[in-house]
């Protein structure tokens, strides 16, 4: 159990054929009643796009896999399923137009540069490979650079 931690986090469900965020009390219920693991598959085919990056390391957080770069983290499998995709703030706000992505949402606030794709989106290799090249692309271009305030 998280302690409440999770309370914040929203997650999918899909309703009508598209895909639509959930209150904090669905997610605080799934978190508490159920151990979710990544998808090792999605997993593999992001290691499978961006193994020979330098410096790429993979750290378990957030209940899913992140992949850094040099530190700085690009993009995650979520536990809860998809992507949890880092982008340029001012891209991420007509990212958001498109089916199945939406804001990603911590502690009841949406997290700015950060987005959720949902399995769906990602399901096809084409879709993907957009996906990791633009999480990828914005994370080189913030390393080093001045006030990047790269996390």
């Amino acid at each position: 159990m998280c302690g409440g931690v999770c309370a914040g986090v929203w997650g999918w469900m899909r309703i009508g054929g598209a895909y639509a965020t959930l209150g904090e009390g669905y997610v605080r219920q799934m978190c508490h009643d159920a151990v979710m693991a990544y998808d090792d598959e999605l997993a593999q085919r992001i290691r499978e796009r961006i193994g020979a990056e330098r410096a790429l390391t993979e750290r378990r957080m957030f209940g899913g896999l992140a992949f850094l770069i040099e530190g700085s983290m690009a993009l995650a499998v979520s536990g809860q399923g998809g992507l949890m995709a880092r982008v340029d703030a001012e891209d991420g706000v007509a990212l958001t137009e498109r089916d199945g992505v939406a804001p990603m949402i911590m502690n009841r606030r949406p997290m700015r540069g950060w987005l959720r794709v949902a399995p769906d989106v990602v399901a096809d290799d084409a879709s993907l490979d957009e996906w990791v090249t633009r999480c990828v692309d914005f994370v080189k271009g913030t390393i080093n650079a001045p006030g990047n305030g790269a996390i």
